[in-house]
Order: structure tokens, then C-alpha cells, then sequence
């Protein structure tokens, strides 16, 4: 019984060392030449996760990387400066960003949401927009960054150990093509600042302009 038992537990130990080398050579550290190895054509809006007043957003699309489309991918990294990034890194998720800017972003609300925003009115102002930039990094050299562990906080923390992913802030209305560039295609937070003046669930229509495309979609937040 003892033997038995014996080889019982060298047959798991042997088991879980097969399994750890099997992580290990699958976490060996890869070339890159280019910072971001993948680009998301946008083609749609997709809510990730609604906590609260806080809706979390990305696009779904087209993946764009050297294996898809080679010439496409090299346009993008030429675009952007990013050709001469040549570091190691370790096993992750790939470097993934939206290839083009936001235009445009607005949250229309379909109920009336105070006095002065009825069903049908512009809610932006009242909205915080939070999203990981790569393109000062990659504009920079690559140099790293000092970053403030504060501004990750309140959903964004898994990113302050990120290379290259830096936290911007500001108000929703504000925001444009040229300072929405290379976000990190995790996607970014839409925050409400305000709430309505009734407690209640609230619906909104979230609009996405890139440059050749209009997206929009639906959702709801409790307040």
C-alpha cells in the first residue's frame, strides 16, 4: 500500500513538472523588432463590462499583424515610427492597438437624464474618458516612463506594469484624432462624473467615428 501510494505521488510531482516546463518554454522570451505586433481595424463597438456608473469599451475588427497582412502591417509600423524597438520580451499577451484615431466619441442618452439632458442630448460632458496609450512611448524611442499609480486605479491597475502603458484622463467632449492615437485595444473607460437627477437605470448610446467608419451601440448603467 505504501509503494503503491509511493508512486502515486511521483507520478503527480512528475506531472506537474511537465506541466511547468511546458509554461516555461512556452513563456521563453520572443525577438521584437516593433513594439506592436498587432493592429485592430475597428468595425464595431463592444461593451466589455458595466460596473456601476463606469462602462468599459473596446472595438471589435480586423487583426493586423506580419502574418495576416504583412503590407498592411507594414505600413502601420512605418506610420507610427515604430521600426526599431529590437528588445526581448517575455511571454504575454500581444501588443495589440486600434490602427487609427478617434475622431469622434459620443454617449447620447435615451432617457431623460436631467433638466438640461432630456431623452436625446449629448451626455459627454459629464463623462471621464480613461484609456492606455502606446504612441508617446513608441514616438519617444521607447524610452520608459515614469507613470503614477494613481491613475491606473478604479479598473486600469493590470497595466501600470506594462511596458509603454500610460494612462490618459480627461473629459469625453475633449477628445479628438490627435490625442486618441495608438490606444491599447484592452479599450478605454467611459466614467460618468455626474449622475442623473432620479436614481434609476439609465440607457445610452455610445458613437464611434474613426476615420472611415460609424459605429454605435446600446447600453445601460445603473445610478
Amino acid at each position: 500500500m505504501k509503494t503503491c501510494l509511493k508512486y502515486l505521488i511521483l507520478l503527480c510531482l512528475f506531472i506537474q513538472l511537465t506541466a511547468c516546463e511546458t509554461i516555461i518554454d512556452e513563456c521563453d522570451p520572443v525577438f521584437h523588432e516593433r513594439f506592436i505586433t498587432r493592429y485592430t481595424i475597428p468595425n464595431a463597438v463592444i461593451i466589455r463590462e458595466v460596473s456601476d456608473s463606469t462602462v468599459f469599451v473596446t472595438f471589435g475588427g480586423e487583426s493586423v499583424s506580419k502574418s495576416t497582412n504583412s503590407q498592411l502591417y507594414d505600413e502601420l509600423s512605418t506610420l507610427y515610427n515604430d521600426l526599431s524597438f529590437n528588445r526581448w520580451l517575455g511571454c504575454g499577451p500581444p501588443v495589440e492597438a486600434f490602427y487609427d484615431s478617434i475622431v469622434k466619441l459620443q454617449v447620447i442618452s435615451l432617457d431623460d437624464f436631467d433638466i438640461t439632458h432630456p431623452s436625446g442630448s449629448d451626455v459627454s460632458e459629464y463623462i471621464e474618458f480613461r484609456y492606455v496609450s502606446l504612441f508617446d512611448f513608441v514616438q519617444n524611442g521607447y524610452n520608459k516612463e515614469e507613470k503614477n499609480f494613481e491613475d491606473y486605479k478604479g479598473g486600469m491597475e493590470y497595466f501600470y506594469s506594462m511596458l509603454g502603458a500610460k494612462v490618459f484622463k480627461g473629459n469625453l467632449a475633449e477628445i479628438n484624432q490627435f490625442n486618441t492615437k495608438l490606444i491599447y485595444s484592452w479599450g478605454f473607460m467611459l466614467r460618468f462624473t455626474q449622475s442623473p437627477e432620479i436614481p434609476d437605470t439609465y440607457r445610452f448610446k455610445i458613437i464611434a467615428q474613426v476615420r472611415e467608419k460609424v459605429m454605435e451601440t446600446t447600453v445601460s448603467c445603473d445610478f
